[in-house]
């Protein structure tokens, strides 16, 4: 492994950041995968910036990162693992590429920043927690090859007001955002 400026790569990986990273950041051009937990708790972490060659995103890769406002992901990553962005309490905005067919556990739960989420068509799969207790989550659409969403998905995201998806969805999401009934 070398270490570069308090980030430690191994070959093509992305292995873990000093806590005391601070600001922007840009991931290595080239590099394929972040390793689970890499900023863990990095605090100081305003803003990621990552290359198109980046594929993977392990699990807990942000966890934590309560400073980070802003990340540009990858357009090459198939899914958000679990707990990838867990309490990233400033995170106010996320585009998710069209890469992505997976939005796992936990993804987002804990932003309580994030005010709008634009899934795309590429998505089947929204797992339990994903964007539990986002509580400034305004608007989220869903694309219709999502065939099914866990009551828990979007647990204590009080302000949705507006979400755009197909039918069969409404039951589901009725039952999650009690106040849409009336």
């Amino acid at each position: 492994a070398n270490r570069e400026n308090g980030f430690f790569y191994y070959d093509n990986i992305l292995l873990s950041a000093d806590y005391e990273v601070k600001g922007k950041y840009s991931v290595k051009n080239g590099t394929r995968l972040i390793a689970c937990s890499a900023f863990l708790g990095c605090t100081k972490l305003t803003e990621v910036v990552m290359p198109d060659s980046v594929r993977y995103i392990n699990e807990e890769a942000f966890y934590g990162c309560s400073s980070l406002k802003n990340v540009i992901l990858s357009k090459n990553i198939e899914k958000i693992s679990p707990r990838t962005f867990e309490d990233c309490i400033s995170l106010s905005s996320i585009i998710i590429p069209a890469s992505v067919s997976l939005i796992d556990t936990n993804a987002f739960a804990n932003c309580i920043s994030l005010r709008s989420v634009d899934i795309p068509q590429g998505v089947s799969q929204i797992d339990s927690y994903a964007f539990s207790h986002c509580l400034l989550l305004k608007s989220i659409v869903i694309p219709e090859g999502v065939s099914e969403i866990p009551e828990s998905a979007f647990e204590n995201c009080i302000n949705i007001n507006g979400i755009k998806l197909n039918m069969k969805f409404l039951i589901c999401i009725l039952q999650v955002v009690p106040d849409l009934k009336t």
